[in-house]
């Protein structure tokens, strides 16, 4: 599962993101903080990408 797909649900359990809740990330997703490094990597947005079609541009 998605590290996003085990961040949310994970919020019904510990609503902040303290000690508590890393722990319970820790648990369920053990390389979560590889992946929260990797996505801090990957463009949200791209020149070269073709706009959504729902888009202004």
């Amino acid at each position: 599962m998605s590290d996003v797909g085990q961040h949310e649900p994970t919020h019904y359990f510990e609503r902040n993101h303290g000690t508590a809740f890393a722990v319970l990330m820790d648990e369920r997703l053990p390389d979560w903080r590889r992946r929260r490094t990797h996505l801090g990597h990957v463009p949200l947005r791209s020149e070269e990408w073709p706009a959504h079609p729902s888009s202004d541009q």
